[in-house]
Formats: C-alpha cells, structure tokens, sequence
C-alpha cells in the first residue's frame, strides 16, 4: 500500500465522525481475561454507538477468498442501509472473528481486530468516500476512542538480545501510526508511550545491570554482615567482666557494640590521670587483645575518662602496626 497523507485523511474524516473519548482498558482487559469474546463484541460496538445487531461467529481456520489468515471481518450487504435509519437498525450483520487470535494474543490486539471491522460497518453506513481505503478505516476507529490501543497494539517491537524485531497489526506503517497518535493523542499519551518504549528497548541493559548490582550487594552484605558478627563476638564476652581492671591504673568500665564498631571505654584513675594518651597509646589497648577482629574490620573506638568519669579524649583503631 502506498504512503497516505495522514493528516488529510483525518481531516476528512473528522467532518462526519466524532473524535470519542478513549475506551476503557480496563474492562477489555477483564472482558478478554475471562475469554468473553462476544462481551468484548458488545462493549467496542457500544463505545461506537452502532445502533446494528451483530451475529458474531467464531472460527478457528480458512475463511472467504482474501480472509484465508485475517484475525476477523464482517459480511455487510451490497447495498448498506444508512447510518440511523430504521432499516439499519433492524439490520444483522455477521462478525468473523478467529478464537485462535484472541486466546493467543493480548486483549490490545484483539480489540484493535474488532475495532477494525466495526469501523468497516460506520465508514460503510455513511457511505464515506474512503470507506475502501483500509488506512482510512484504521484512522476511523483510532478517531472513535481506539487511538491509544492502536498505539500500543498496532506495531509492537520486542527487544531481543540486541535485536528489535517488529510485528504489525492493521494496514498503517510505522510512520502513519506515529503521525495520527500525534494528532488524536494527547501530549501525556505521548509522553506515556515514548516512556513506555525507552523502558522496553533498555530492559535488558538495566536487568543485567541490576542483577550486577545485586551480586555485588549480596557480596557487601555478606560481608558486612561477617563484620558486625566479629564485632558482637568480641564485645560479649567483655560485657561480663566490666570493670575490668587493665592496668595498675587502667579500668575497663563500658563496651558497646556499634554495626560494624566497638567502643571501650577506659577509666583513669589518680595516676592513671598523669598517663600521656596518644594514638599509639589507645591503639596498644585494643590490639594487644583484638587484633584478630580488627583484621575482621572491625573498627574500635577507645575512650578515656578521667576519676570523675568526665570524657578526657577519644580515639579510633582500625588497623595495628
């Protein structure tokens, strides 16, 4: 099929059809969940104001000369009564739709499929002078409230290990779909799907991504987890024995476990005071008996008061010499 002047066309047709408001997704999706088919029929006609009973037949393979693999279509008269009139009313029009397609593909393209057809039916009834252009018909059901299920059903793309493969449903190329949703859609349509795409084509980078980021997570957790082990194995025990004399004027009066620290707390006494403390002072305090946990990672943190229990100063070993 050649290339169509979109906008032309939706001009055209805008001057008898109205631009309805979306159909509800949600209860197609319940409709084709619960495989009523002919509820789905119903609904789409309803949504459309078809004022014409529809006899909907199902079949599962072959089908006229033309239809041998198309997803549905529907047997109108030579001669179409005119939209509204009591002859079209009392109208029954046959509905083919192949219960292969339905139960094998997603609700969004199984009422594309029947928008389609419907529209055969609107287009015909008003004797509209594109009525046999196909894209035309695919322009007149996304202007009756199916804009944004072409949009998700008409062309999909699959990203697959590097690849996109592309699958179409209904006459309109890529191109001609993209210029009618900017026309019929709303900009935060728009924005939704392009979202939508982006998310699609960088799924595979972001999944790999997040299950490198998980591993390396697991792994830092682990490994924290393994630390704060080491920190509650070597505080407990001390826990009991406080105070804990450590010197001729050292006391051990407090330890506290911290997530991935010990604090020891010393207390000075009279002539403990007189003691010049340093790093090199606070450090002999742990590694002496904690050398093992800090190679653990465990991080101390030494405290020194003086006889009144009043903070003298602080410090922090997390390697020995």
């Amino acid at each position: 099929m050649s290339q169509i002047n979109v906008a032309a066309y939706i001009k055209q047709l805008r001057e008898v059809l109205p631009h309805a408001a979306p159909i509800s997704r949600d209860r197609l999706k319940v409709l084709h969940r619960r495989k009523d088919y002919e509820g789905m029929v119903r609904l789409i006609r309803r949504a459309m104001n078809l004022d014409v009973k529809l006899r909907v037949a199902w079949v599962n393979s072959g089908g006229p000369k033309g239809f041998e693999s198309a997803p549905a279509w529907v047997l109108m008269p030579e001669r179409m009564p005119y939209y509204g009139t009591p002859e079209f009313k009392k109208l029954t029009l046959e509905v083919f739709i192949r219960k292969s397609f339905l139960e094998q593909n997603s609700y969004t393209k199984a009422a594309v499929a029947i928008a389609h057809e419907l529209s055969h039916v609107v287009l015909d009834s008003i004797q509209h002078p594109l009525r046999r252009e196909e894209k035309a018909v695919d322009i007149a059901a996304m202007l009756l409230g199916f804009s944004d299920l072409y949009r998700r059903a008409a062309i999909e793309k699959r990203y697959f290990r590097g690849r996109i493969e592309i699958s179409g449903l209904g006459y309109l190329t890529e191109a001609e779909l993209n210029e009618a949703c900017r026309i019929l859609l709303p900009v935060r349509f728009r924005v939704l799907h392009r979202l939508r795409d982006k998310a699609k084509r960088e799924a595979p980078r972001l999944m790999l991504l997040a299950g490198v980021l998980l591993i390396c997570l697991f792994g830092f957790g682990v490994a924290k987890w393994e630390t704060q082990e080491a920190a509650w194995a070597a505080a407990e025990p001390l826990r009991s024995k406080v105070p804990l004399r450590i010197g001729r004027d050292v006391t051990l009066v407090d330890v506290q476990t911290g997530l991935l620290s010990v604090t020891k707390t010393f207390r000075l006494g009279s002539l403990g005071a007189a003691i010049d403390l340093d790093q090199t002072f606070a450090q002999r305090q742990v590694c002496n008996t904690d050398l093992a946990t800090i190679k653990r990672g465990v991080t101390y943190h030494v405290e020194y008061q003086g006889p009144s229990g009043a903070l003298v100063d602080r410090f922090q070993v997390d390697s020995c010499p």
